[in-house]
This record gives C-alpha cells, structure tokens and sequence, in this order.
C-alpha cells in the first residue's frame, strides 16, 4: 500500500502487511511508489543487496473513504532484464566481424584479380617493347581488363602485320 506494506507478494520472506523490505535502505522509494498517478520505473539496490529494476504504478484513490490508496510494483534482478539484450550484443558482435572478415576476404579476392590482371597487361607492355611482337595478353573474362587485354592484343597484332609488311 502507500504505507510502505506489502499486500501480495512471491517472496517467501516476505509477509503480507509486512514493511517493504527495499524501503528500509531507500525510505525516498516510497516516495516514487506512492506519489498519486505516478508510474516508471527505477534501478537502485535492494535489501539483499542486489542491483534491481522496479516498475511502478499508483492506483487512483475512489470514493468517499477514498479506497485502494496502493501501488503496484514489479521488482526485478537487473541482470534478468538486461540478459537479453547483452545476448543480443553479442550475438550482433559476432555478426559484424564475421560480415567484416567476409568483406575483407573479398576484397582481398577483388584486389588480386586486379593486380593480376595489371601485372598482365605491364608484362605485356615490357614485352612489345624488348620487340616481341608475337606476345598476347590471355584474355578469359569480360571485364575492362579483358577489354584493354584485347585492344593490346589487336594492336600487337598490327605492328606485327606492319612489321612483316616492311
């Protein structure tokens, strides 16, 4: 009740009408319990010395001998609250790194396919230069590598045409 005593409860150690054991070491509890209309909720330590969570509500008085003058509160062990979404961080946690290591595998996957095919093309470069004519860059995929691979390729064909006709 507003009173402090309790009128149901689940703990064994508690009575009916007994004082609100929290109250003993947070007396201004009472006060957030049983201010008229007031509800929320609140985090503070117990009697028992345990970290918990209590949601609150007042009832509203009625009539003449203005009745039901009590609140109901819900109490419980702030880690059984909080399990959930801890779980859940965790459970996010690993999800993030393995997303990050998936996309640093592809990347990696996607930078060497690149750098293979650069290095194509610069020896394919080095090789028309020493005078090879008759080099070609393979050209499997089509892509823009694949494209400048063939362009080089034609144009190597060219010189080598132009060579031959000289």
């Amino acid at each position: 009740d507003n009173d402090g005593r309790v009128i149901i409860s689940d703990d064994p150690n508690v009575e009916t009408f007994d004082p609100f054991p929290d109250l003993a070491l947070n007396p201004e509890l009472l006060e957030d319990f049983s201010t008229q209309g007031q509800n929320g909720s609140i985090i503070y330590t117990d009697a028992a010395g345990d970290e918990v969570m209590a949601g609150f509500a007042d009832m509203d008085e009625f009539g003449v001998n203005q009745a039901l003058d009590w609140s109901i509160i819900a109490v419980a062990p702030l880690a059984d609250i909080t399990a959930p979404i801890q779980k859940f961080k965790h459970v996010l946690l690993i999800f993030t790194v393995v997303i990050s290591l998936l996309a640093v595998f592809f990347m990696f996957l996607s930078s060497n396919r690149i750098s293979r095919s650069v290095q194509s093309l610069v020896k394919g470069a080095k090789e028309v230069g020493t005078g090879n004519l008759d080099f070609r860059i393979e050209s499997g995929r089509n892509d823009e590598f694949s494209y400048l691979a063939n362009t080089f390729n034609d144009t190597a064909h060219k010189l080598a045409a132009a060579r031959i006709e000289t």
